[in-house]
């Protein structure tokens, strides 16, 4: 990450994330499944860029703060559980489920944004 500054890449493709994701939760067309689509992409370059900026300067704990940001994929475990939760609450309507991973993504931006303004 020489020519790019990691946190301003993870607080980007997280915001266009979170823009993706209102889209597929608001649009009643195939807009919102091209947007889902889309959201893939946006997440490639979260995971490693997310656990490079978590471990830097971390020292002696390198190890440990490591192990807690691979225990934290537990995410995905729960997420769609979320998701399904929201759905049956609205009648099975799936598309606004979506709100439980945009949020995800809008804490993500946060992060990422907040260590540019830190330096980190």
């Amino acid at each position: 990450m020489n020519r790019l500054n990691p946190a301003m890449l993870l607080g980007t493709f997280a915001l266009a994330a979170t823009a993706l994701l209102l889209i597929a939760v608001f649009s009643g067309s195939m807009l919102a499944v091209y947007a889902l689509i889309l959201v893939s992409f946006c997440m490639a370059p979260c995971w490693p860029t997310n656990f490079g900026l978590v471990i830097k300067g971390m020292g002696k704990d390198t190890q440990t703060a490591g192990s807690i940001v691979v225990m934290s994929i537990i995410g995905g475990a729960v997420i769609p559980l979320v998701m399904g939760i929201i759905s049956d609450m609205n009648g099975g309507n799936m598309q606004i489920a979506f709100i439980a991973p945009l949020l995800c993504f809008v804490y993500v931006a946060f992060y990422g944004f907040w260590c540019v303004r830190k330096g980190v």
